[in-house]
């Protein structure tokens, strides 16, 4: 209002900032594509710009002044929310892509390794199946941002876990051919006596 002091309109304008930034709080925390850090990160932003707005009304000689840095921090208030750069219904479908990719060349990795068996090789790969159908269903079923890092963390460990698997299963083959060779070393050896050939026997 024209004629009024600064001291008459103070009052007026903290809340004016309060109310933009608490707009703005419930933007923030209401933005299903934004994960917990990524909110945490803004509502940060929005607390210091907060503080550096009272900060400024406080210092304001005149009530022009303190309606102008009002106006100018409720503008910079209003540009702290932004929205992730995918929408949410965007992040679900890169992580289903994402997803296919992964569970594709978790299958093709499996296929590679020659010294499996076909029991081992199906276990293994039913294993990633069952990793890609609880992946998708966490995708379908996720509400925000968070839910979305939270199942694709658990397919990783899943697929880690089968690539753990799959290199012992390998290790253990490897481990399996070279007893074999050992024995038939020692049973070829015409130096040895059967009783030594048998206490060499890996």
């Amino acid at each position: 209002m024209p004629g009024q002091s600064i001291d008459e309109r103070r009052s007026q304008l903290i809340q004016a900032i309060t109310t933009a930034a608490n707009q703005a709080i419930a933007t923030i925390n209401g933005d299903v594509s934004l994960t917990t850090a990524a909110k945490a990160e803004q509502l940060n932003q929005l607390a210091q710009a907060k503080d550096a707005a009272l900060a400024q009304l406080a210092k304001a000689a005149t009530a022009a002044d303190g309606v102008n840095g009002v106006n100018q921090s409720l503008a910079t208030i209003a540009t702290i929310h932004q929205p992730a750069e995918r929408s949410l219904s965007q992040q679900r479908q890169d992580l289903l892509d994402s997803i296919t990719q992964l569970v594709n060349q978790a299958t093709a990795n499996i296929d590679q390794e020659n010294s499996l068996t076909d029991s081992e090789t199906t276990s293994l790969k039913d294993q990633v199946t069952a990793l890609q159908k609880a992946a998708v269903q966490s995708v379908n079923e996720s509400q925000n941002a968070d839910d979305l890092q939270v199942g694709q963390q658990a397919l990783q460990d899943g697929l880690d876990q089968v690539k753990f698997m799959t290199q012992q299963d390998v290790d253990l083959h490897a481990l399996n051919q070279a007893q074999l060779a050992a024995n038939e070393v020692i049973a070829n050896n015409q130096t040895l006596s059967d009783v030594e050939k048998a206490s060499q026997n890996i």
